[in-house]
């Protein structure tokens, strides 16, 4: 089965539309017949995305560095857990058995994922696509940096974009499939 990483924050954030985006978008990727793989959290967008999908019927497979302990921070429903023995290592398990990858709102670890993602693709280590919900304009001033990146000689974008953003994760959806050539 196809899978789609989702990274996102253990917190909620402020504003609840940051959760409700977030299920939106993991009741979409079972809908679509995808896998959804996370970070194993019940909590925040990660807890909010797991329970989106679950509740569409999909399957839900966490990975979950050894240093969390599981009763404590694991989302209870999943499918499966694969359990690892660092962030490090984490990342490379989700890039190995996703397809492509979602960025929710998030803080430092979401921006990590993120960053490696589209870096690894630009290095041509993988070639899956990554993605942005950009729930009330979050990334807008990351979207910023990267212009002036590009625009200062620090970053060299082809004809193929780096990753899609977009607000709705109806349309970062069907942007994503595109891409993924679904």
């Amino acid at each position: 089965m196809p899978a789609i990483a989702v990274f996102g924050g253990a917190f909620a954030g402020k504003n609840e539309i940051y959760t409700n985006q977030a299920y939106r978008l993991g009741s979409l990727i079972a809908k679509r017949g995808f896998d959804l793989v996370f970070g194993g959290g019940k909590d925040g967008m990660m807890g909010a995305v797991a329970d989106g999908a679950l509740a569409q019927g999909g399957k839900v497979i966490g990975v979950l560095p050894e240093f969390f302990n599981p009763e404590e921070v694991a989302h209870p429903q999943m499918h499966e857990i694969i359990s690892v023995k660092n962030l490090q290592e984490r990342k490379e398990v989700i890039r190995n058995i996703s397809d492509a990858f979602i960025s929710l709102p998030g803080g430092i670890g979401t921006l990590d994922e993120f960053f490696e993602m589209i870096a690894m693709n630009k290095l041509n280590l993988h070639l899956k696509p990554s993605g942005l919900l950009n729930t009330e304009g979050y990334f807008d001033p990351l979207m910023i940096m990267i212009k002036r990146m590009e625009n200062e000689g620090f970053l060299n974008i082809s004809n193929e974009p780096l990753f899609v953003i977009e607000e709705k994760p109806e349309q970062l959806m069907e942007n994503l499939l595109q891409l993924m050539h679904l």
